[in-house]
């Protein structure tokens, strides 16, 4: 089957453009991966206006930058999930939590330019909320004294053992309103994501 002029135009316009990209300084690298939703937008926006049948999007031309700003806007969400258990009891407060949902919120609605993008970013929030129940787990009372059951008031691991699955709980609603407020712009498939986690 013979290739349009038009096909291959548009097959080397990308190849151009995805070596051009790796060869690019360190400095335009970087800026292109922190923007990488803003250009993913231009780009489709590009193909939409050309309404051509060839002109399809080849997620290979831009995946360098989209691993990057993955990685990038991963470490966004663990690092203060990381931080909030940094201490031997730390125990994750509601305003930390509030302020996690709103990096979690920020980070899905950047991600909206694009369907794939947003599911690639809702397995990041997969991740990081699968990270803070290990840390919960990691930080239960489980001796014998967690255990003992014996009138009058509960004893320190006892009440540490509430205080995080409190936490916990919080967190889960957090994560439900988010989702509540969002179900206008977020796909099934990105709520599902979020959803299986079931912390």
């Amino acid at each position: 089957m013979q290739v349009s002029f038009a096909e291959k135009f548009w097959k080397d316009l990308g190849k151009f453009l995805e070596d051009d990209i790796g060869k690019s300084s360190l400095a335009v690298q970087q800026m292109l991966e922190e923007d990488y939703p803003k250009l993913l937008k231009c780009y489709n926006t590009l193909i939409k206006k050309l309404k051509y049948d060839c002109f399809t999007y080849d997620p290979k031309v831009l995946k360098k930058l989209e691993s990057s700003y993955l990685s990038t806007s991963l470490a966004k969400m663990l690092d203060p999930t990381q931080s909030m258990f940094s201490g031997e009891t730390a125990i994750p407060s509601h305003d930390q939590i509030d302020s996690l949902i709103r990096i979690v919120t920020g980070e899905l609605s950047i991600a909206l330019v694009e369907e794939n993008l947003s599911e690639q970013v809702s397995k990041n929030v997969a991740k990081c909320i699968k990270m803070f129940a290990v840390k919960v787990e990691q930080q239960v009372e489980s001796g014998p004294e967690a255990a003992q059951v014996i009138g009058g008031a509960p004893n320190m691991g006892q009440q540490k053992n509430v205080s995080l699955a409190n936490s916990l709980q919080y967190l889960q609603l957090q994560v439900q309103r988010m989702l509540s407020n969002m179900k206008e712009s977020l796909t099934e498939p990105c709520v599902k994501i979020i959803n299986d986690t079931h912390f």
